[in-house]
């Protein structure tokens, strides 16, 4: 990129004799000399490093160089000049005085711009300066003099950041001043200039529960002594800045332990707090919630204190944490009327121990669908969950911050789209994920060079994003083997690699997983194709091959009930059928199966199918198109 400021009324200056261009910047005392340059007869001289923590405020220009002017044939003008800084691609022109000052605000944008803040580094820019010159009667300029190329060093002026991060000390241990892991705030990686947050999240223990307001500080990891125990140096705590005593869960603080402790009041129910300190802005905020690690459904398809006791139902999770990600998700099998409730450990513990229900979860109002929840304690009632088993599936979600539920009847189908077949409902409908169990859903295919980029969704779901199963927005693209699963409108998931792959969806626990197959040359068709009593057994209605070349599609009508085959290349050496005739007689309930080479006739009921084939894993699927 190339940055131009422009000489404004340079016409005026070269008509003007001028050997004080800036007189209205603030002056700035001058650098020593270092080496110099040609400059037509004179000369250019690199200066000292610039270090914008010298700079005073207020001062307005900075000096990049010292200028010997080179004589001009005109006795009626003085030189103007510019100066072209590059570095790392990026260049900036700008207006020289005949000192060699240039506007401080422009060039240490310029400078943050191109390096970053790292105070710590001293930043070498390669600099031109341009001399021109005219006869002092018209506008016409001319270049004098074209200097060779110098160095401009600079420093930026940003405050100290531990790159080992800052551990917290406060009421919350006792003022034990020492480095606990719980308490240690970092970063997200990378360069703690670019990268300036630091944060932790941590757990509201016993001891803490007596605390009304809590009172910290956050020392640096380089200021404690060397065994980790004990403060080495406190002047470069960070604190309530002078005078702040009123508890706040934000605001700003001073990175010289110039003021008190940072006070914050305890939330009651709160189980976890996150502090977020930008080291750079000097801002904090302090978050609390009232959400436990995990969560557990309690009767539902097993004995209530059963449940209790296993925890074997435990709610899915993604990997952020639950203040980023306060949703919770359980896949509950349906086919018959079901009840439950669901709590964390403390909960089930109850339970266990005391055959106390109380600090389970009821809901607000009326069972519904959807709606708010609240523990039993507080509800006087139990207030139990119910569906009523109609749907084959039903996915459970809690949203632990905002107290909220949803009951989502699903049907067991699941699409794979993305970009190896189009983002769109439609493509969607050409590839069904074959069934592997109740809740494991699978799609083989061939991933080509430069990968794919991937989604799901669920068939009463199709064509609305925000019903997308997807990786997370943080994780889009991502070419992990296996991950987490959330519903949103995310991020897409990518295989790690080319060639010949399974990807595998678990719904109940909502991760997938990429599994690349053994066999990478399978074998090749040209045609499959469908042949049954709808055509008397002559002819055949061919099936669509998808891009990768072994998985197969079509919609069909089939007119009356009815026996059917897929065969390959219009011929019977290979087809595809299931047991005996009529052992697959396909259903709502029953639309998927393994087929063998010579398998039985499988029976079609009069309507109208999409029928998918995979001629690698000889996985069929038959679904009434509705």
């Amino acid at each position: 990129m190339k940055f131009k400021y422009l000489f404004l009324g340079f016409a005026a200056l070269l008509m003007t004799a001028c050997d004080k261009d800036f007189d209205d910047w603030g002056q700035q005392a001058g650098n020593e000399q270092g080496s110099a340059v040609t400059f037509g007869n004179g000369s250019v001289a690199e200066v000292d490093v610039i270090n914008f923590a010298d700079i005073a405020e207020g001062q307005d220009s900075v000096q990049v160089c010292k200028i010997t002017a080179p004589t001009s044939s005109y006795a009626e003008t003085a030189n103007v000049y510019e100066v072209t800084f590059s570095a790392k691609g990026e260049e900036l022109t700008m207006k020289l005085d005949s000192e060699g000052r240039v506007l401080y605000s422009d060039f240490k944008k310029f400078v943050e711009g191109v390096f970053g803040m790292n105070p710590n580094n001293t930043n070498v820019i390669n600099a031109v300066v341009v001399a021109y010159t005219g006869d002092g009667k018209t506008a016409v300029k001319s270049v004098l003099a074209t200097s060779g190329t110098f160095s401009v060093k600079a420093k930026t002026d940003a405050p100290f950041i531990d790159p080992d991060g800052y551990y917290i000390v406060g009421n919350i241990d006792g003022w034990k001043q020492e480095k606990v892991a719980a308490w240690h705030l970092v970063n997200n990686g990378g360069d703690v200039y670019e990268n300036p947050k630091f944060s932790c999240v941590f757990d509201i223990t016993k001891e803490m529960a007596s605390i009304s307001t809590f009172e910290i500080k956050l020392i640096p990891s380089s200021a404690f002594n060397e065994d980790g125990k004990g403060i080495a140096n406190w002047n470069v705590a960070l604190s309530a800045l002078p005078g702040v005593e009123t508890p706040a869960n934000e605001g700003s603080f001073s990175y010289e332990n110039a003021g008190g402790n940072i006070k914050f009041d305890a939330v009651k129910g709160a189980t976890k707090i996150r502090m977020t300190f930008d080291l750079m802005a000097g801002t904090y905020q302090i978050e609390a919630v009232s959400i436990a690690d995990a969560y557990y459904l309690i009767g539902g398809a097993l004995d209530w204190a059963q449940s209790a006791t296993t925890k074997e139902q435990k709610f899915s999770h993604s990997d952020a944490d639950v203040f980023d990600d306060p949703v919770f998700t359980y896949l509950l099998t349906g086919g018959s009327e079901k009840w439950f409730s669901f709590g964390d450990a403390k909960a089930c513990d109850a339970i266990v121990n005391n055959k106390d229900y109380s600090l389970l979860y009821g809901f607000v109002g009326s069972m519904e669908l959807s709606g708010s929840f609240d523990s039993r304690a507080n509800l006087g009632a139990e207030n139990t969950f119910y569906v009523d088993g109609s749907a084959p599936f039903y996915l459970i979600s809690i949203n632990m911050l905002s107290k909220t539920y949803e009951i989502k009847p699903i049907s067991p189908r699941f699409y794979f789209f993305g970009s190896f077949n189009g983002w769109d409902a439609e493509s969607a409908k050409t590839a069904l994920m074959f069934p592997v169990t109740s809740t494991q859903f699978e799609y083989t295919f061939k991933v080509p060079d430069g990968g794919v980029w991937t989604k799901m969704w669920q068939e009463d779901g199709l064509g609305d994003w925000s019903k997308c199963y997807n990786a997370a927005k943080a994780n889009d693209g991502t070419t992990a083997e296996s991950g987490s699963i959330e519903i949103s409108d995310g991020g897409s998931i990518s295989a790690p690699g080319s060639g010949y792959y399974t990807f595998s969806f678990n719904l109940k626990e909502m991760t997938y997983k990429w599994t690349k197959i053994e066999n990478q040359t399978p074998t090749e068709y040209t045609n499959i194709s469908l042949i049954g009593e709808f055509n008397s057994w002559n002819g055949d209605e061919e099936l669509t091959k998808a891009a990768d070349g072994h998985n197969w599609y079509c919609t069909f009508t089939q007119q009356s009930d009815g026996m059917l085959k897929l065969r390959a290349n219009h011929g019977w050496d290979v087809n595809w059928g299931f047991g005996s005739d009529g052992d697959w007689t396909v259903s709502d309930a029953d639309w998927a199966k393994v087929c063998t080479n010579g398998g039985g006739n499988i029976k079609l009921p009069a309507g109208t199918y999409r029928i998918y084939l995979n001629d690698i894993t000889n996985q069929v699927c038959i679904v009434e198109d509705k």
